[in-house]
């Protein structure tokens, strides 16, 4: 009898060609992304070549004379690569109105290897950002990039005031133990030459409250939208997000919970797909479970929530706490120091050619065309699998019809950037319930085009 109806189900799947819809539901959706083998960062340290140190710091210079030093930004522009760093941190705060409190200066090379220091450095101080009678400590965390697209520099900056010093803005704050309370804001400044900044001003969205203990930390730009980490000291170590269009105003996302830890910082890299970010940090100040080594985590995250961290995993157990990695032609470059109030005075670097994982797949680059797969396994029971592939970023739509023409789920109803993805349907509808054995169809929509398939539902338990 069973072999029977699956006989006639399969001439009637044969012969019905078109649906109708009828009522949009939300669903969940499990997400597969494919990437090209090239774009994945190599995780094997030993596979890398240490190139020793490019940049220390100079106890001749004054406002590096502490002997501490931090990578905060690496970029190549045309020929030129353009190292920025922070220095000078004393680990008090005080009144003398100079800028040994933390600044940032700038080197540059025609290698990647080989820096010589800006004579004008610092670049930027901490005066830049508060007045002087605030007594600022300083710059506390820098992340800078460039954005060709805008033809400028980007950083945000977490600038440290003591919170009970009548000059702070802030307000509030915690006892530093230097006879005065601390607090923190994130700002932005952009330059075009990386060496005149352009205060923007401080970043609203970039907390759950304002006044709240904030720094800045990674970030990453689409094209579109800004995406930054902050680092939260305000009632805990933790991490936060926010994200916009205007750099200066952005969306507070809300907490992290993954990234349970306050002081140390988080670097991104944004791959090609320009969706995926591969997460960087040796983590302290909280209650993640890295707080009590030196390890250093790989995780990866997508710019549909960068709140939702995938595949955390240890790299090393002898890591450093700012990890700048960025593909330079075939090659990628490491630059890796521990933050400036580490006793750290040195910035080193590594590289790893990029060819060495092997060349890119054709199936894996990006589609030239809107597809629509055949599911597997079909017919199915417990499970099937769509595969589609995105041409272009659009709105996509993923429904799954009966043989009546009606709808009874919604496996996708989103925006996507081009690349191939696939789907799951276990044979239930958007509340949860199992369907009956039978025809379904399934359409994808992608802007005006769309493309539809027929699936055969055959569940053990409705036989």
């Amino acid at each position: 009898m069973v072999k029977f109806k699956i006989m006639i189900l399969c001439i009637v799947l044969s012969i019905v060609n078109t649906v109708t819809a009828q009522t949009e539901l939300d669903a969940i959706i499990t997400i597969k992304r494919a990437q090209d083998d090239s774009e994945e960062i190599p995780e094997n340290l030993p596979d890398w070549t240490e190139m020793g140190t490019v940049l220390s710091t100079n106890p001749n210079i004054s406002w590096e004379e502490q002997n501490q030093i931090a990578v905060a930004g690496v970029a190549k522009v045309g020929t030129t690569y353009y190292l920025f760093y922070l220095a000078g941190f004393d680990g008090c705060w005080n009144a003398d109105g100079d800028c040994n409190h933390q600044s940032v200066g700038l080197a540059t090379s025609t290698d990647g290897i080989n820096f010589t220091k800006y004579s004008g450095n610092p670049i930027l101080i901490p005066h830049d950002f508060l007045p002087v009678e605030s007594e600022e400590e300083g710059i506390r965390t820098g992340y800078v990039h460039y954005i060709p697209s805008k033809n400028k520099f980007y950083g945000y900056f977490g600038i440290e005031s003591p919170g009970g010093s009548g000059g702070c803005p802030y307000g509030g704050g915690v006892d530093c133990g230097c006879n005065v309370g601390v607090d923190a804001a994130v700002f932005l400044a952009t330059s075009s030459n990386a060496v005149d900044w352009t205060i923007e001003g401080q970043v609203s969205g970039a907390g759950a409250n304002p006044g709240d203990e904030v720094y800045a930390s990674g970030w990453v730009f689409d094209g579109t939208t800004f995406y930054l980490y902050i680092n939260t000291a305000e009632g805990g170590y933790c991490k936060s997000a926010s994200k916009g269009t205007d750099p200066l105003n952005l969306n507070y996302m809300g907490g992290v919970s993954a990234l349970d830890f306050g002081w140390a910082g988080v670097d991104t890299y944004l791959h090609d797909d320009n969706n995926t970010v591969t997460l960087m940090y040796e983590p302290s100040g909280g209650s993640h479970p890295g707080c009590s080594n030196d390890n250093l985590y790989f995780a990866t995250t997508y710019l549909d929530d960068i709140r939702n961290i995938e595949n955390e995993r240890v790299i090393t157990d002898s890591g450093h706490e700012r990890n700048i990695i960025f593909k330079d032609g075939t090659e990628w470059k490491w630059y890796y120091s521990d933050e400036a109030d580490e006793y750290n005075n040195a910035i080193n670097m590594r590289t790893h050619p990029v060819t060495a994982l092997g060349t890119s797949h054709p199936s894996l680059s990006t589609p030239d065309d809107f597809t629509l797969q055949q599911n597997y396994p079909n017919p199915f029971n417990l499970s099937t699998t769509i595969e589609y592939t995105v041409a272009e970023p659009c709105d996509i739509q993923i429904k799954i019809y009966n043989l009546f023409g009606r709808e009874v789920h919604v496996l996708v109803n989103e925006y996507k950037l081009a690349g191939k993805f696939s789907v799951t349907w276990d044979g239930k509808n958007a509340e949860g319930n199992e369907l009956a054995n039978g025809i379904y169809f399934y359409k994808l929509t992608a802007g005006k085009q769309s493309f539809s398939k027929k699936m055969l539902y055959m569940a053990t338990s409705n036989n």
